[in-house]
């Protein structure tokens, strides 16, 4: 079976500002690439814009032909990291909301495409939006929405210029107008070119042995190139790629080898790899796009000598650190041992003070009805819930009064005082800890009443429950909480008795495995909340299963639970609802242009009039 690349390069969508290197970028990859044997779609706005259709269309005619062993999805251009969603910009973004390109939607959707191996590469930023009309931006699904499941699952490799909410750098200085190239994509294309011994595997092709370099061996090799650039270029920068791999032995390039004496260097730094003149006669014809100089003696030397080896001191990745925090808090070690793993490290500051903030005590551990909200951050000036009436106490409190003997949650819209707010599940017995900072929901926790059945069994593991939900809570609204698939038994071990006390945790479990594939681990988690809740979140329903929609009371309350609240909890989950056929009520679907961007789903002012109005005209149901 064959493979190909779908190229995709965007130097002008409608706004931020143009970019200098993204269609230059895209040629020169559609080159490379080509030269490892793939068939090349590009789709760049050289000439004219690029189109979501487009790119669907010839990635449906991909998937329908089933002659495909992988495909490549390769972008540069503008990016953003919408609510834990990375979406690329096309041409007509961020004025028209639907050109651009869910990732994480379109990794869901690739899962039933039938391909064996599938890499998305981004030389794009991973910047948190900064306005309305950005946060709006949620992109779609390259893959078609395939209603049946392929017996073939295929392996996904996700490999970013950057980390999480930082840029990738198009230039070494803002006014470098003759750097035509990201450093990112420069550097990924000179890892196959002469790595050491180390980075190179031998796998078998038409008969004959090649050397290439997996994606997994790429992954540091390509760190360190990076890290090199960066401090001859821009020192300041501070770029570093983030490789998300499923696969092992998955690859994308080829080991190119320099002829027998000579020592070259490719020079990656021109529009689609075009021809450069050659000063050494007779050389392959596989080296036209080589440059190569002589000194005074007779040896070739590169035009650009390479480093000496050196010792490898790069700090650990935020991802990194976060998988280390988590670990020690689920050691018993405690929050505070956590968070200070996480502040001896580079990188690490922004992880420990988001332990430290995330595992405080709730200014109220009860209530005489066991249920109801304390917030941390901002002043609650309206409550409302249909199954649960709700009575402020001051501020900062949420009182819920669930009168209904069956009910065990209900949705409830908060409004905090500057008109913005947010729509969470009251859980019967359960007090949520709201977090706001500068107007958004970054964090909620759910701790057992302490007058609760639940509360005497949580003393004793309180502790361990603190430390893991500051720990992974952390990490997810960094935007790096990664459960590998080699990693799922053993977290669902750690967590499987402490996700009763905080369903958070199965919140943010259900959504790590969602994306590295494990189907199973989400029913697992739907299954133990439904156990233990007498109720469904959303999210997690909608990621265990298709068509999915929220009901406050099932027509059947002994078989049929309710499935809450009426909309996503985590802001990424709206990026998911068409790949999961999911069914919002109207108002739900009109107040999603009112979302801003944060990790939990949080609405600006006229987003939270429009759902006030539909609880008071009685539309959730």
């Amino acid at each position: 079976m064959s493979r190909i690349a779908i190229v995709i390069g965007v130097n002008k969508p409608r706004a931020p500002a143009p970019l200098q290197g993204a269609v230059n970028d895209a040629k020169a990859f559609a080159g490379w690439i080509a030269k490892q044997g793939f068939e090349v779609k590009a789709f760049t706005d050289e000439k004219e814009p690029v189109t979501f259709v487009g790119i669907f269309t010839e990635v449906e005619r991909i998937v329908t032909a089933a002659t495909y062993s992988q495909v490549v999805i390769y972008f540069a251009g503008h990016g953003l990291q919408n609510g834990g969603s990375e979406v690329w910009l096309l041409s007509g973004a961020p004025n028209n909301a639907s050109e651009a390109i869910s990732v994480e939607a379109s990794v869901m959707a690739a899962r039933e495409s039938g391909l064996t191996s599938v890499v998305f590469i981004s030389d794009a930023c991973r910047s948190i939006p900064s306005g309305m009309q950005s946060s709006r931006v949620d992109g779609g699904s390259i893959f078609p929405n395939l209603p049946l499941r392929r017996p073939t699952r295929p392996e996904i490799d996700r490999l970013f210029a950057t980390l999480p909410s930082l840029v990738a750098v198009e230039a070494a200085n803002a006014d470098d107008k003759a750097r035509r190239g990201g450093i990112f994509t420069r550097e990924f294309m000179k890892g196959y070119f002469e790595p050491p011994s180390a980075f190179v595997d031998k796998v078998p092709e038409n008969g004959q042995l090649i050397e290439v370099v997996t994606n997994r061996k790429l992954r540091d090799l390509v760190r360190d190139l990076i890290e090199d650039a960066a401090s001859d270029e821009m020192p300041k920068a501070g770029q570093t790629p983030e490789f998300i791999l499923e696969s092992v032995q998955a690859y994308v390039g080829r080991v190119e080898r320099a002829p027998k004496g000579l020592i070259v260097e490719p020079d990656l730094d021109l529009p689609g790899l075009e021809s450069l003149s050659r000063l050494e006669k007779g050389l392959s014809t596989r080296f036209e796009n080589f440059e190569l100089r002589r000194d005074r003696g007779s040896r070739p030397r590169l035009p650009r000598e390479r480093k000496p080896e050196r010792e490898r001191t790069s700090p650990p990745s935020v991802a990194a650190l976060a998988r280390q925090a988590i670990e020690v808090a689920t050691q018993g070690q405690g929050a505070r041992a956590a968070a200070a793993l996480a502040r001896e490290k580079q990188h690490g500051v922004g992880i420990s003070d988001a332990i430290v903030r995330y595992s405080g005590q709730a200014p109220v551990d009860h209530f005489e009805t066991q249920t109801g909200f304390a917030v941390n951050g901002a002043s609650v000036v309206m409550a409302n819930s249909l199954q649960f009436p709700a009575e402020l106490l001051g501020n900062q409190l949420v009182r819920l009064q669930p009168v209904r003997i069956d009910a065990a949650s209900a949705s409830v819209l908060i409004e905090f005082e500057d008109g913005k707010g947010t729509v969470l599940p009251g859980l019967r017995g359960y007090i949520g800890h709201i977090f706001v900072d500068d107007g958004v929901v970054t964090n909620v926790n759910y701790v057992p009443s302490a007058n609760s059945t639940r509360w005497n069994e949580y003393q004793t593991v309180r502790e361990d429950v603190e430390a893991l939900r500051a720990a992974v809570a952390a990490a997810a609204g960094l935007g790096v909480f990664r459960i590998a698939p080699q990693e799922a038994q053993s977290f669902a071990d750690k967590v499987r008795k402490l996700k009763v006390f905080d369903p958070t945790l199965g919140l943010y479990a259900a959504y790590a495995y969602a994306s590295a594939g494990l189907e199973a681990d989400v029913e697992s988690v739907l299954q133990y909340m439904r156990a233990d809740l007498k109720a469904e979140l959303f999210d997690v329903a909608m990621l265990a299963r298709r068509g999915v929609g929220p009901r406050e009371a099932g027509p059947d309350p002994a078989k049929d639970l309710p499935i809450l609240p009426f909309c996503p909890m985590l802001r990424q989950g709206w990026s998911l609802l068409a790949v999961r056929d999911a069914q919002l009520p109207q108002a739900a679907r009109e107040a999603r242009n009112w979302l801003l961007p944060a990790l939990w789903t949080t609405f600006a002012p006229q987003g939270v009039q429009l759902l006030r109005n539909a609880m008071e005209r009685g539309e959730f149901q």
